[in-house]
């Protein structure tokens, strides 16, 4: 096998595959007009359609927005201020995060990266695992 022969096998297997957000940005950018209706179906957890959903999940450690402690919102809600995050210190952090939109009609095919990054934070932060 040639030198050139090995670089690409250890190119092509090395390639990590996109975890659920990465996808859910990908499937949002083909789709931009479904951008509204992931960001909806995201508090209907019985209606999730395909992928954008996970975007949008609520500041919570399980992701849901009702909880004993109180109502959460998702990140777009918490930037807007009509709605609180989990810990007052993710609220405060979301709330003067630039890339957020604080309305769901404002969010773009360029801010969903954001949102997939935060989403990534949350689950490291609350130990919670990324839907699927």
């Amino acid at each position: 096998m040639t030198r050139t022969a090995k670089k690409k096998i250890v190119k092509r297997t090395s390639k990590a595959k996109p975890d659920v957000y990465e996808r859910a940005v990908r499937y949002l950018t083909k789709n931009p007009y479904r951008i509204w209706d992931a960001w909806v179906d995201a508090g209907d957890l019985g209606t999730h359609s395909k992928t954008g959903w996970v975007l949008f999940r609520n500041v919570t450690p399980d992701g849901v927005s009702r909880r004993p402690e109180g109502n959460f919102g998702c990140l777009t809600q918490v930037k807007s201020g009509t709605n609180r995050a989990f810990t007052q210190e993710l609220t405060e952090a979301i709330r003067s995060d630039a890339g957020l939109d604080g309305s769901p009609c404002k969010i773009t095919v360029k801010s969903l990266p954001v949102y997939a990054a935060w989403q990534r934070r949350l689950d490291k932060e609350f130990g919670r695992k990324a839907p699927v």
